[in-house]
C-alpha cells in the first residue's frame, strides 16, 4: 500500500513538471487542493503559483480567470482585481 501511495505522488509530480499549459496547471492545484493532499506537494504548489503569477495571462473565460485570481489570493499573493476589467465578457450571461 505504501509502495503505490509513493508510486501515485510521483506521478502527480511528474504532472507538474510536464504541464506547459497554465490552466491545465491552475485545474491541477484546484484539484489536489479539493483532494486535501495540498499539503503533500506544498513545493510543486507554490513553484506552479510563483510561475502562473509571473506570466502573462490573456483568457476570456469567466472560470478561468475567477480560478487564477482566486488560487492567487488564497495562497497571499497580491492580485489586483482591476487587473480583469480588460476583458470583455460576452460569455456571461446574466438571467
Amino acid at each position: 500500500m505504501r509502495q503505490r501511495a509513493d508510486n501515485l505522488r510521483e506521478k502527480v509530480r511528474t504532472l507538474f513538471r510536464t504541464s506547459g499549459d497554465v490552466v491545465a496547471r491552475m485545474k491541477l492545484v484546484d484539484s489536489i487542493q479539493h483532494l486535501g493532499v495540498g499539503h503533500l506537494f506544498n513545493e510543486e504548489i507554490s513553484t506552479t503559483l510563483s510561475d502562473i503569477h509571473a506570466s502573462e495571462f490573456t483568457s476570456s473565460s469567466l472560470y478561468e480567470v475567477a480560478l487564477r485570481f482566486r488560487l492567487l489570493r488564497e495562497h497571499g499573493l497580491w492580485v489586483s482585481p482591476g487587473i480583469y476589467r480588460s476583458i470583455e465578457w460576452t460569455e456571461v450571461i446574466l438571467t
